[in-house]
């Protein structure tokens, strides 16, 4: 699982790398003194974190999307997803680059494993726990009606 700060990073390169190779096609993410849109990188990082891939597999998939999807029209999350499931699919069947996947699907898995034994796994996911109810009292009539029995059992 990726932290927001990952990816707010593969956004901010997504989009840095796309204005360079088609500056009219992606929307521009800094302004002249190079402050960056928050709002505008946190929509793509919040889409494009959707997908748990290297920083390196983004970046070929805005060259994917530059040199075999663009349309004509300004690059979507959507579309920038689709280019990267392309290169994912490209590299899976790449011998060197399987690897990195394996790599990366069995460090995932670890840390999985250890938030599930630690009991940290949903909440980790973004869950929120159950509504616990704290315990009713007893009525003090009740628990005296309780042990008077259990003392009679004893005897």
């Amino acid at each position: 699982m990726q932290t927001p700060e990952q990816k707010t990073a593969i956004a901010v390169r997504v989009l840095g790398i796309g204005k360079r190779l088609a500056p009219d096609r992606f929307p521009a993410h800094t302004d002249r003194s190079g402050n960056i849109d928050r709002d505008l990188v946190l929509q793509w990082a919040k889409a494009l974190g959707a997908k748990t891939y290297p920083l390196d597999l983004w970046e070929e998939a805005v060259e994917h999307w530059v040199n075999h999807i663009d349309h004509g029209r300004m690059a979507t999350t959507g579309e920038i997803l689709k280019a990267a499931k392309a290169v994912r699919q490209k590299w899976e069947d790449d011998p060197t680059r399987r690897e990195q996947f394996k790599a990366l699907y069995e460090a995932r898995e670890a840390e999985r494993e250890r938030q599930w034994r630690e009991g940290t796994l949903a909440t980790t996911r973004g869950h929120k726990p159950a509504i616990q109810q704290k315990p009713h009292p007893i009525p003090k009539n009740v628990l005296n009606r309780l042990q008077q029995v259990a003392e009679r059992k004893r005897a």
